[in-house]
């Protein structure tokens, strides 16, 4: 997914040239984020930070799943780069655990 390009709020992307899969913002939120390495389940994109001048999404932020987040307890977000996604299935999202 590193050729990726925004365009309002669905992310167009490509391994291949010409081969393109759009995935909503929307979409990507209920999916769990999962490293590839540890089968760790780490939580939901909140957010993405994107280049604007290049168009492109640069990071996703998650809220980091915490059992003793409490009622009023404040989520841990962790921001990790877009290149680090693996692949987007249809019910999670895969990432790279390594140089985070």
């Amino acid at each position: 997914m590193n050729n990726t390009k925004i365009l309002g709020l669905c992310a167009y992307s490509s391994k291949k040239e010409g081969d393109h899969i759009m995935v909503t913002l929307t979409n990507m939120q209920v999916k769990e984020i999962i490293f590839v390495e540890s089968g760790e389940k780490i939580g939901n994109i909140i957010d993405l930070e994107i280049d604007v001048d290049k168009g492109i999404i640069t990071h996703v932020v998650i809220a980091m799943k915490n059992k003793m987040m409490g009622l009023f307890g404040k989520q841990e977000e962790v921001i990790i780069p877009w290149n680090h996604i693996v692949t987007v299935g249809s019910d999670v999202i895969l990432i790279k655990e390594a140089n985070l």
